[in-house]
């Protein structure tokens, strides 16, 4: 059987799991691709799949904390979809609280860019 089942929709919980197990170490990338489904899925109408300010903050401070060069530009990216998606009126659950653009500041602070923070 060929079939792509990676648009297959799990339930939320076992989403939000995906996220807390993998947002450490090299799972982090797969915590970001969960998230940004649970995004796609809820934008398509599975109201069930509302993604919340903790869900994303949860990923964008795991960004925070990795080595990796593009953590700080990960991190921003998926604050900007945040907010853009409470700006639009799309999903008011993931406006972007202290602890998320902290996350993102000190995600470019700690590489030594001012700038970007």
């Amino acid at each position: 059987d060929d079939k792509d089942n990676s648009d297959d929709i799990p339930d939320i919980q076992e989403l939000r799991d995906q996220l807390s197990v993998n947002r450490y170490g090299n799972g982090l990338e797969q915590a970001e691709v969960a998230l940004r489904k649970m995004f796609r899925w809820f934008s398509e109408g599975e109201e069930s799949h509302r993604v919340n300010v903790v869900d994303c903050t949860k990923v964008i401070h795991s960004w925070t904390k990795s080595r990796r060069k593009d953590a700080p530009q990960r991190a921003l990216s998926l604050l900007n979809e945040m907010v853009s998606m409470y700006e639009s009126g799309r999903n008011k659950a993931v406006q972007p609280d202290v602890f998320t653009y902290t996350s993102v500041m000190n995600a470019f602070a700690q590489r030594g860019d001012v700038n970007g923070a």
